[in-house]
C-alpha cells in the first residue's frame, strides 16, 4: 500500500491524494483530511498542506497550517483581539485590499450590530446581514434568507422554548431563559470558520449564542426543528446549572451530510 500527493494547489496544499493498494483510489486533499479526522481525531492532521513519507509500515505526515488557507491566521487574529484590536484592524492587517463598509460604525456591528450590515470585498462579493428580534431571541441572518423564513424561525424557537419550559416545570423546576443570540451562517464554510466545528455539525452553542448552519442546509436534511430543540436544551442545561462550566463550543453532532 502507498499514499502520495498526486497534485497540489497554488498554496502548496494537497489537492489530490492517490491511495494505492489492490485498487487505486484518488480523493481530494480536503476529503482525505476529513477521513483522517473522523478516524483518528481532528487535531492530528490540521491542514492539507503536508508531505508524506514512509517508515516501514507507517506513514509520516509533516506539514504546516491550521485553517482555511485564505490568508487569515486564526491564532494571530485572536492575539490581536486580546491586545485590543477591533475587527476592522484585524481585517485590514490580513486583507489590506478589502474594504469593509457599514451603515453605522460600532465595535459590535460585524457580529450582532445593526439591522443591516454590508461587507464589500474588492473581489466583488457583497453580503448583507439582517436582524430580527422577539421576546427571548435576537436572530442575525443573511439577506439570502427571506423575512418569512426568519419569522418562521422565530416561531419555531418560541414554540420549542415553550415546550421545553413546560417539560421542565412538570419536573418541578423553574426555568428563566435569558435572551439568546441566534446567528444563521450563510455558508457551511463560515460556520466551520466561526465555530471550529466539523462541516457536518448542524449547530454549536456557546454561552448565550447559538450558531446554525445555513437554513437551506438544515431544511434540506429535515433537521431544522430537531436542531433548534437540541440547542435550546443545551442552553436550558446551563441555566439550570446541571452542567459544569464549559470552555468551548457545544455542538450538535446530528450530521447534516449523512
Amino acid at each position: 500500500m502507498n499514499i502520495l500527493v498526486s497534485r497540489r494547489d497554488e498554496t502548496g496544499r494537497a489537492q489530490l491524494i492517490t491511495i494505492q493498494g489492490e485498487q487505486q483510489l484518488i480523493v481530494s486533499g480536503w476529503d482525505f483530511k476529513l477521513i483522517v479526522g473522523r478516524a483518528l481525531g481532528w487535531n492530528l492532521l490540521k491542514s492539507s498542506r503536508f508531505e508524506i513519507s514512509r517508515s516501514g509500515s507507517n506513514f509520516i505526515f509533516r506539514g504546516s497550517g491550521f485553517g482555511h488557507g485564505l490568508g487569515l491566521c486564526q491564532e494571530g487574529a485572536h492575539v490581536m483581539a486580546v491586545r485590543g484590536a477591533n475587527y476592522r484592524q484585524i481585517l485590514q492587517k490580513y486583507f489590506p485590499t478589502t474594504h469593509l463598509a457599514t451603515e453605522h460604525r460600532s465595535e459590535a456591528d460585524l457580529l450582532w450590530g445593526w439591522p443591516e450590515i454590508s461587507i464589500t470585498s474588492t473581489r466583488g462579493r457583497s453580503i448583507t446581514r439582517l436582524t430580527i428580534s422577539s421576546e427571548g431571541f435576537r436572530i442575525n441572518y443573511p439577506s439570502t434568507v427571506s423575512q418569512r423564513e426568519a419569522e418562521d424561525l422565530v416561531g419555531l424557537l418560541q414554540s420549542a422554548r415553550r415546550s421545553l419550559v413546560d417539560r421542565i416545570a412538570s419536573a418541578g423546576m423553574t426555568l428563566q431563559f435569558p435572551t439568546l443570540e441566534i446567528f444563521v451562517n450563510d455558508t457551511t464554510g463560515n460556520f466551520v470558520g466561526r465555530t471550529g466545528q466539523p462541516p457536518w455539525a448542524a449547530a454549536a452553542t456557546r454561552d448565550k449564542r447559538i450558531e446554525l448552519q445555513p437554513l437551506a442546509t438544515l431544511k434540506r436534511k429535515r433537521i431544522l426543528e430537531t436542531t433548534v430543540r437540541h440547542e435550546l436544551a443545551h442552553a436550558a442545561i446551563d441555566v439550570l446549572g446541571v452542567d459544569a462550566r464549559r470552555a468551548g463550543w457545544r455542538k450538535d453532532w446530528q450530521s447534516t451530510w449523512r
